[in-house]
């Protein structure tokens, strides 16, 4: 038997334009999973760099960063809010 060889899945790769970005939120916020709108703005973040994020917004790095950081090395959101991986403190 063949075994198939998994890449990783990364979104923020996808989203290149604001409108790829608004399409994206919008999904998310249309789907109404508050696991799923915490994921979909992480990885938006991490699209246009926590860095940059960060500079335009006036906030630190870290104050960025934490509110969407995985606790978990899973690249989807949780099923259900109940067994959130997702750090927002």
């Amino acid at each position: 038997m063949t075994e198939t060889k998994l890449l990783p899945w990364d979104s923020a790769a996808l989203l290149e334009t604001v409108e790829d970005i608004a399409a994206y939120l919008e999904a998310a916020f249309e789907d109404g999973d508050p696991a799923l709108i915490t994921h979909a703005l992480g990885v938006v973040a991490r699209s246009r760099g926590m860095t940059a994020l960060a500079r335009e917004t006036g906030l630190g790095r870290q104050t960025c960063t934490r509110p969407c950081r995985p606790t978990d090395t899973r690249n989807s959101p949780p099923s259900s809010p109940s067994s959130t991986p997702w750090a927002c403190d």
